[in-house]
């Protein structure tokens, strides 16, 4: 799977399709094939397009693993430093907690909330009962 900013234009030139073939990509955090397949479905409504591709990506094992703002300091400090020595007296002021790769939120940051959560909640809001949403996610797609 290709990574990349613009991924949907890596899988039109990975397939050989038509260079001239438009292609985008959409990010919208959890929704991003559900927007992906709305997008489609204006263009072809609308008149734009007469057939579309869509689809998604979550690289739930690819996310990021930042580090200690700290270490990111040092790091800036360390590309400025103009000797070895004075690399290694920047490095020497870390502590071992510095170094610990700081793993990504999986709550989304306006509401605290982890994806599964947050639907549980939309569901409840909206009077929709598990096994409608059960149902609803076996129909199968034409």
């Amino acid at each position: 799977m290709p990574e990349a900013p613009n991924i949907a234009r890596e899988i039109v030139l990975g397939t050989g399709m038509s260079v001239s073939t438009d292609a985008y990509s959409v990010s919208r955090a959890c929704a991003t094939s559900f927007q992906a397949v709305a997008n489609v479905a204006e263009s072809i409504i609308s008149g734009s397009v007469s057939i579309g591709i869509a689809g998604a990506r979550i690289p739930l094992r690819s996310w990021p693993i930042g580090v200690s703002k700290r270490l990111a300091r040092t790091l800036v400090d360390v590309n400025k430093a103009r000797t070895l020595s004075q690399r290694l007296a920047l490095f020497s002021k870390l502590k071992f907690r510095d170094l610990l790769p700081v793993p990504p939120a999986v709550a989304e940051y306006s509401t605290g909330l982890r994806m599964g959560d947050t639907a549980e909640q939309m569901a409840k809001t909206h009077g929709i009962s598990a096994s409608s949403r059960t149902n609803w996610r076996t129909v199968p797609t034409r």
